[in-house]
């Protein structure tokens, strides 16, 4: 069990799960999410070219990856959203207007 915790993909994997269940219980606004899985991708691509050149790559770069795939879990859920369909009903409601269902 011990050697199961230090595969890559297995952390990944549990780390895309935790940013699914964090954009399914917390609120979250989209747009900063988009805003920060950009920042965060170029910051990675950032210290990938720079410790490339020395052909290791630091902590960061893997707490850079670590972020990223947990942002990329958020996202996934919080597209998949009723509400942010064009066709929700909220993009047609006015705050005036009554809505019968």
């Amino acid at each position: 069990m011990k050697k199961i915790i230090y595969y890559i993909p297995f952390q990944l994997s549990i780390l895309l799960v935790l940013g699914i269940l964090l954009g399914y219980y917390y609120l979250l606004n989209i747009d900063l999410l988009w805003i920060a899985l950009f920042v965060v991708l170029l910051l990675l691509w950032f210290v990938y070219l720079k410790n490339s050149i020395k052909n290791k790559l630091h902590i960061v770069f893997k707490a850079l990856a670590y972020i990223l795939v947990t942002l990329i879990g958020i996202l996934a859920i919080k597209i998949q959203l009723p509400s942010q369909q064009k066709s929700h009903y909220t993009h047609y409601a006015q705050p005036q207007s009554s809505i019968i269902f």
